[in-house]
């Protein structure tokens, strides 16, 4: 019981971590709130005691890090800046990522967005969440929320200034998810991770090429 147990303790540090950054209580990097969310959603995985899907489950949930990876690069080189507050600020001041900005940036962001629904959608067989208990299952479900919160914050919220920001956060994240959850259900996971990484890697390529808006 001991290592479950440590598992489930560092995941649920790991995503309160991760939620402080990604709401702005604390001030970090993309990367380290990105690293977390995956730490947290990694643990839930590695307490779940049911087996043998939780082994494929993490064994996915480590293929799509590199995914994250070309998210983080693609989010920093438009913000110019790997922090979360800079990147908060460039979807206020130059527009969201998703629709402002050079052609070919946003081509990126739209990769980097599209990449990202399938790596969080991946490790998520519906059997493998059915069959976990709690509290396991509420951890990864919350490691998840905060995956697809990462992702929304990155690309399409804004720093939060009005009541009006808080929608925007609120429906990014409910569209990210539902997105999640399509994929979930159609997606042939033995070339999912691939494609994903194929679709971040080129969005990094674009990001590069077409620099800060």
């Amino acid at each position: 019981m001991g290592s479950p147990l440590v598992s489930l303790a560092s995941g649920a540090a790991a995503a309160a971590g991760a939620a402080l950054l990604l709401v702005g209580r604390i001030e970090g990097s993309i990367l380290v709130a990105v690293a977390l969310a995956v730490v947290a959603r990694t643990a839930a995985l590695t307490a779940s005691p049911a087996e043998p899907a939780a082994v494929r489950s993490r064994a996915r949930q480590g293929a799509v890090v590199p995914v994250w990876i070309g998210i983080v690069v693609v989010a920093a080189v438009r913000a110019g800046s790997p922090t979360l507050a800079d990147v908060r600020g460039a979807n206020a001041v130059a527009g969201l990522a998703i629709a402002r900005g050079d052609v070919l940036m946003v081509v990126a962001v739209w990769c980097a967005v599209a990449a990202g629904v399938l790596a969080i959608a991946s490790p998520m067989p519906r059997a493998r969440i059915a069959a976990a208990t709690f509290p396991w299952s509420r951890l990864e479900l919350v490691a998840l929320g905060l995956q697809a919160l990462a992702l929304a914050s990155l690309f399409a919220a804004p720093t939060v200034r009005s009541a009006g920001d808080v929608v925007w956060w609120v429906a990014s994240t409910v569209v990210v998810l539902i997105a999640v959850g399509v994929a979930g259900r159609l997606a042939r996971w033995d070339v999912a991770t691939p494609i994903a990484t194929v679709i971040a890697l080129a969005g990094v390529v674009l990001a590069l090429a077409g620099g800060r808006p």
